[in-house]
């Protein structure tokens, strides 16, 4: 199997279990690209506008970072914050977010989660 259709039969998976809870009052389409798709723009709807984007990221942060933290999947330095800002111009085009990580040598740098508003 390659990675397309292993994400594709993940996606299937991810929709099967979240169609009751969003689209409970319709039909689920037999062909399954089909009804990803119809989730997906379904959950899409709720997308914050590209006005206040980065700022939603901001606000969610905390949010995620407790996630980790109570189900123990990774360690945060708390003297290390994750600081989110908006991608810088030179940097812009290649993706919606990117992380600036520090390399081995720079102990005392911020990592930075780039989020290029839309």
């Amino acid at each position: 199997m390659n990675d397309r259709d292993s994400v594709l039969k993940e996606m299937i998976k991810i929709t099967e279990q979240l169609w009751p809870k969003y689209l409970a009052n319709k039909t689920m389409p037999e062909n399954k690209q089909k009804a990803v798709a119809k989730l997906i723009k379904h959950l899409s709807v709720k997308h914050v506008s590209a006005d206040k984007f980065v700022t939603e990221i901001k606000r969610q942060i905390p949010e995620l970072e407790k996630f980790v933290m109570e189900k123990d999947l990774i360690d945060l330095d708390p003297e290390k914050p994750l600081v989110v800002r908006e991608t810088p111009d030179y940097m812009r085009g290649f993706a919606g977010a990117s992380i600036s990580a520090p390399g081995p040598y720079e102990t005392k740098e911020n990592t930075y989660y780039n989020v290029t508003p839309f």
